[in-house]
């Protein structure tokens, strides 16, 4: 496959496929294949607003020595979450909730709880309109509202969190980076 098909379109799965090491080392060193647009750091129309300084700290939005290093310590933090642990914790909130809230509820309740987060309705309300606010289409309303999530939102991560230990300990102090990720991880449930 690396000596026919280096680089080809996999029209099965709808995507390009890059099948050596130095092609994608390639790719990965294109600035054209970075994270976000180097002239959109974040979403149109959230600039300047506590959503875009939130979104713009996402390690998973940027790229960078500081950015990898915090990927790491997110890394570290969930792999020291025992499996036992989550179902648990599924089993425990699953039947708090109705069937259709499952999807919605349950992840962000489970990943809460194991970041060390107060989880209630109000964090799941504050998720949801965090999520709603990153859409480059999103108002003034419904960016005030995401703004509001970020401010409950980090008024409910306790200073005692599993994700804040690993990243001091690997030498990493920025509080808004840790926080912002720590909320970050919420909304990718």
């Amino acid at each position: 496959l690396i000596a026919e098909r280096p680089v080809y379109f996999d029209d099965g799965l709808g995507m390009w496929v890059v099948s050596s090491g130095a092609g994608i080392d390639a790719v990965l060193a294109n600035p054209h294949c970075r994270v976000r647009p180097l002239g959109e750091p974040v979403p149109k129309g959230s600039e300047g607003s506590p959503v875009a300084a939130m979104f713009g700290r996402l390690v998973r939005q940027t790229d960078g020595p500081a950015s990898a290093a915090l990927k790491r310590a997110i890394g570290g933090t969930l792999a020291t979450v025992d499996g036992r642990t989550v179902h648990a914790l599924v089993r425990e909130y699953s039947a708090k909730v109705s069937a259709p809230e499952l999807l919605l509820r349950v992840p962000v309740l489970v990943i809460g709880r194991l970041l060390g987060i107060s989880t209630t309705d109000t964090v799941v309300a504050c998720v949801d309109d965090l999520v709603r606010s990153f859409v480059p289409s999103a108002d003034v309303e419904i960016l005030s509202r995401g703004n509001q999530a970020i401010a409950d939102l980090s008024a409910a991560i306790t200073d005692d969190n599993g994700l804040r230990r690993r990243a001091y300990r690997e030498g990493i102090e920025d509080v808004d980076a840790i926080r912002a990720n720590t909320i970050g991880l919420l909304t990718q449930t």
